[in-house]
């Protein structure tokens, strides 16, 4: 992630929920936050995998022991497939949807320039 520049477009709605371009900004995760609490998750994440995935059903859906927005300010684990079908068989032979790396939504909003808060 380190190489990795993300560009935010940032769109408003008006008093008329009008959607206007706010403007854009490019961005690169401070040093900091990789080095500190993205390292963190992908060593939690690199546990529980280790240790075993644990996975229950509640409702329909799957819970798993990887990181989740909660446990940490920056990143987070959760699925990236297609939908729900969209499964890697686990080495016990269980299916388990494809999971990725996300950057938590408050943490994505506090990157933004100032300009792109006001108003809010």
């Amino acid at each position: 992630m380190s190489q990795t520049r993300f560009l935010f477009v940032v769109y408003k709605f008006d008093e008329n929920n009008e959607l206007h371009l706010k403007g854009c900004q490019f961005w690169n995760i401070p040093y900091v936050d990789l080095t500190a609490e993205v390292q963190k998750v992908w060593r939690m994440t690199q546990q529980v995998l280790n240790e075993g995935l644990q996975i229950t059903k509640k409702n329909g859906k799957n819970y798993s022991n990887l990181p989740n927005e909660s446990e940490n300010p920056v990143c987070h684990v959760r699925p990236h497939g297609r939908d729900s079908k969209d499964t890697y068989e686990l080495p016990d032979g269980r299916e388990y949807p494809k999971q990725c790396f996300w950057l938590n939504k408050r943490y994505i909003l506090k990157q933004l320039m100032q300009e792109f808060k006001e108003g809010e």
